[in-house]
């Protein structure tokens, strides 16, 4: 009896043997280590919906803007620069207006506890001139117009006391670090920091594939592109073919380790190549009362527009964000962080 179950037991052995040779749901398959040291060139093959939208959970939109009390000059009174040092020159204005610039883009959440959260974005964003001087086109000394800065703000989506605080910046870098103070608990616990894993930028290649996600025009969106090493990049930033709008500064770039979905964070968008054009236009109010085959004689001014050049986008790569968190840890102390659990 006991031989019988024994040869029953080897022969049941042999047939699981020759089945999982057979088949490959039987095969004992292991987690998969990623080791590849290049980064995708190719358009993914696997499912990376499932970690765009962890990679949306960090990401924020981001609104500044700055009140200016501006002062404007005629040609007959000459104002230069050397005037505008005496008080009363503002007096003699011709006119006078509160005006306001505005600017829009995107920060990524890089640090949270159940008080303050830290997120990382573009000074260029968050950053107003205390002066802003125009001059005469044909009188490049003469002073047209001067604005004095009087307040700003900056705005963080998606926070219930939704006023950031810049806590560190630099121009040059053109990065920011912002603060916000969290007043409800759940909203803090439900905070998502960006977890991925930093990248290298001396991995990438010609023809390497990434992913960016901001606020183009306000909305949250995701764009894709290939990455060019360009030998005149003497400031060494991030070129891609990467479609760039208005918003999408600051926003946080991913290149695929091997592929799909081994996501690590590469850079952040800094801008666009783009375009400066003049152009007149006439001084009309409501263009409504106009015909547009009706002759116009009225006053024209020279203004100027800014011309997106779309299919170049330069992205600051990780390391220098990495380098800029780490030389303004004091700041970060002072306000409440813990800089060094970052990075």
């Amino acid at each position: 009896m006991v031989k019988n179950r024994l040869f029953c037991l080897i022969v049941l052995i042999f047939l699981m043997g020759i089945f999982s040779g057979c088949s490959p749901r039987w095969q004992n398959r292991k987690p998969v280590k990623n080791t590849e040291k290049r980064y995708y060139d190719a358009y993914p093959d696997g499912d990376v919906a499932a970690g765009l939208e962890k990679i949306a959970r960090s990401v924020f939109k981001v609104n500044g803007i700055a009140f200016y009390k501006t002062y404007y000059f005629t040609r007959k009174q000459g104002v230069d620069d050397g005037k505008m040092k005496n008080p009363s020159t503002y007096q003699t204005a011709g006119y006078q207006l509160v005006t306001h610039k505005s600017s829009m883009g995107t920060a990524t959440l890089i640090y949270h506890n159940e008080r303050m959260a830290a997120l990382i974005s573009c000074a260029h964003i968050v950053h107003f001139d205390d002066t802003l001087t125009t001059y005469f086109a044909d009188q490049p000394d003469k002073i047209y117009s001067i604005s004095i800065r009087l307040k700003q703000n900056i705005f963080v989506s998606g926070f219930n006391n939704n006023r950031a605080v810049v806590v560190a910046k630099d121009k040059t870098k053109d990065l920011a670090l912002l603060k916000m103070e969290l007043s409800d608990t759940h909203k803090a616990q439900s905070l998502l920091k960006m977890t991925y894993p930093m990248g290298k930028t001396k991995d990438l290649q010609w023809g390497s594939f990434i992913y960016a996600m901001g606020f183009p025009m306000g909305q949250k969106m995701v764009t894709r592109g290939v990455v060019s090493l360009s030998k005149n990049n003497r400031q060494h930033y991030i070129l891609s073919d990467a479609v760039f709008n208005g918003g999408y500064s600051g926003a946080p770039v991913f290149a695929l380790r091997g592929g799909a979905p081994h996501f690590e964070w590469s850079g952040m968008v800094r801008s666009g190549a783009v375009e400066k054009m003049l152009y007149v236009q006439p001084r009309i109010k409501d263009d409504q009362l106009y015909s547009k085959n009706e002759n116009y004689s009225g006053e024209v001014f020279v203004n100027n527009k800014v011309l997106i050049k779309y299919g170049l986008t330069y992205t600051i790569p990780i390391e220098e964000i990495v380098m800029f968190v780490h030389q303004h840890q004091g700041e970060m102390r002072v306000a409440g962080f813990q800089p060094e659990i970052i990075f």
